[in-house]
Order: structure tokens, then C-alpha cells, then sequence
């Protein structure tokens, strides 16, 4: 049987190794070599293509004209008007959607409704949240269903998604949109030569009437392999760490609120950010499955609502290392020490 073009012009090592099990061994290693090549060169490029000091580039987002310096830093302790970025850069959109209700519930304007499957929408306070304002010019009721409710979040999300990207870029939290594709490029490059390893070699053999079925399942492995990993990280180091010092540093808050010792809006708003409703048993269950009954949240969210328009009273302080604020600021025995 006559060599076909490709056995022709690929007739060199590796692929005219005998037929057997050489070149699946052969080809393994290529194949580990090029995945931990190509995601070293993605992570590397990422980190030259970060640029230096963005963080005073220009001012903007949804939350001031300008800003001197980063909001969410280790050691600075965010002020409420940060908890939607911190979700944001933990969780995504959906983190974000339920860092919103989390607040609207907090502020106490969301509570659960006397049917099962319904919350309750009363007049907002006059500190309300941005997001919060935005909710509630998507829900036009004075009731409304939880997946309503959680659509309607869903869309303020997306909303405020676009300006919350910028700002963590610009904090170098996140990597931005262009990093993050020159890094995919990259690693697609040295993707496509270790898959062209396999695929030559498959298509040499079935040119000279080889058995090629082994290979062929090694080089979908291979490639499922690449694919899996082809996706640059999102956090940059720094976004990373400040989001392990935020999680250690708010540890006790969150068991507090978790054990319902805290109802403080300042303290539901910051959990709910870090963990998502989940974190948050009162609004949990109502982002869940809605009313059925009253809820302790409804009156003492409300009653302490004039204290979430505010920074939290553990705003100004710094909350590094395993310290935190103290329980006399932070409700009940919580603190943002862990």
C-alpha cells in the first residue's frame, strides 16, 4: 500500500514510531508536557499584561465620581456600599443577584408574604441602596413571586455587572477582558500543536491502514483536557487574597448572622455579599420559596433600617489579621474577627 501525503511528509519522529503502544506512551508525555507548558505561559502572560497602579487610572462605577484609592484593599474594612462588589468578585452575576435581595430584605422593604410562594413589597426607606432602587422600579406590585423577584434581581445584576467590572479591573482584582484573551490565545496556540501531534499521527496511520481506535480515544482526552483548561482565572493574586482575608476576617460576623444572634442590615448585607443567601437562613428562605408566615426579619430590619444608609458602624475600622471589630458595633457576640 502506498504512503499517503501526510505519511510522506511526516515521516520523522514521533510519527513514524512503530505501531503499538510507543507513541501512546510518547504521546502522553507530549501531551503533559504542552498542558503544563501552555498554562504556565497563560498565567505568566497574565501577570505582564496586568498593568501597574490602575487603581487611580479614573474615577466612576456606580458609587462615586471618583475614586483616590481602592475601596476593597486587605486590612480596609468595606463600607456597605462595597458589599456588591465583594459579591460580584466572589460569585458573578448570580452572587450579585443575591447580594441585592439580600440587601432590599435587609433594608426591609422585601418580607415574607402571608401566602407561601409570595413576598410582600412595602414602600422603600428613604436611605435605600441604589440596587435597591432599581429593584423596585422592576417590581410594579405590592406582592410578588419569588421566581418575580428573583428574575427582577437577576436583571439589576446585569445591569450593574458591566460598571462592577471596570472597578475591580481598574482595583486589579479582576483581569480584564483583554488579558484574559490574549492568555486564552496563548494557551490555545500550544493547545492546537499538542492536539496537531495526535491528529497527524491518527491520520498518517489510517493512510497506511493502521489501527487507530487507541489513539483516537487518547487524543479526545487529550484535547477534553485543554479544553477544561484553556479558561484563564478571572482573580488576579490580589483579587484572591483579598477575597481569603475578607471570608477569614469576617468569619465571626458570619456565624453570627448565620445563628440569627445579629439582624443588623450592615451585617445580613456583608454576609449575604461573602456567602449568598445561604448565609443568611432569614432571607434564604424567602428567596427560596417566599411567604407562608411572618418572619422575624420583617420588623427588625426594618426598625433598624436607619443604620444600613450609613457606612457599618465597623466600617471605619481595620479589620487585618485575626482581629476585627468588636461585638458592641458588630451585634450580638459577632465582629469581623475570625
Amino acid at each position: 500500500m502506498s504512503a499517503g501525503p501526510i505519511a510522506e511528509t511526516f515521516d520523522f519522529w514521533p510519527f513514524d514510531i512503530p505501531p503499538g503502544t510507543e507513541f501512546l506512551l510518547v504521546y502522553a508525555v507530549i501531551a503533559l508536557v504542552g498542558v503544563v507548558l501552555a498554562k504556565a505561559v497563560q498565567v505568566v502572560l497574565l501577570g505582564l499584561l496586568a498593568p501597574a497602579g490602575a487603581e487611580a487610572s479614573r474615577g466612576g462605577g456606580y458609587r462615586a465620581p471618583a475614586r483616590q484609592q481602592p475601596k476593597l484593599a486587605v486590612g480596609t474594612y468595606p463600607s456597605v456600599d462595597d458589599t456588591l462588589a465583594i459579591a460580584y468578585l466572589g460569585r458573578g452575576e448570580s452572587g450579585l443577584a443575591e447580594a441585592i435581595f439580600v440587601q432590599a430584605t435587609a433594608e426591609g422593604w422585601l418580607r415574607p408574604g402571608q401566602t407561601h410562594g409570595q413576598v410582600a413589597i412595602y414602600p422603600l426607606p428613604a436611605d435605600a441602596s441604589t440596587s435597591s432602587r432599581r429593584l423596585a422600579a422592576n417590581l410594579h406590585a405590592t406582592s410578588a413571586s419569588t421566581p418575580a423577584i428573583r428574575a427582577a434581581a437577576a436583571r439589576v445584576a446585569q445591569s450593574l455587572a458591566p460598571d462592577l467590572q471596570r472597578d475591580l479591573v481598574e482595583l486589579r482584582l479582576l483581569h480584564g477582558a483583554a488579558e484574559r484573551t490574549y492568555a486564552f490565545l496563548a494557551f490555545s496556540g500550544i493547545g492546537a500543536i499538542v492536539l496537531g501531534v495526535g491528529v497527524i499521527r491518527i491520520v498518517r496511520g489510517l493512510e497506511l491502514g493502521r489501527s487507530v481506535g487507541f489513539l483516537v480515544a487518547e487524543t479526545l482526552v487529550v484535547g477534553l483536557a485543554l479544553a477544561l483548561l484553556s479558561r484563564p482565572k478571572k482573580l488576579t493574586d490580589k483579587g484572591e487574597a483579598y477575597l481569603k482575608w475578607i471570608k477569614d476576617s469576617t468569619f465571626s460576623l458570619r456565624q453570627d448572622v448565620s445563628s440569627g444572634r445579629t439582624q443588623r442590615p450592615a451585617d445580613l448585607a456583608l454576609a449575604g455579599a461573602i456567602t449568598g443567601v445561604i448565609g443568611v437562613p432569614l432571607v434564604a428562605a424567602t428567596w427560596l420559596w417566599g411567604g407562608g408566615g411572618a418572619s422575624a426579619i420583617g420588623s427588625d430590619a426594618s426598625a433598624s433600617t436607619s443604620s444600613f444608609g450609613s457606612s457599618s458602624s465597623c466600617s471605619s475600622s481595620s479589620c487585618g489579621g485575626g482581629g476585627g471589630c468588636g461585638s458592641s458595633s458588630c451585634g450580638g457576640g459577632g465582629g469581623c474577627g475570625g
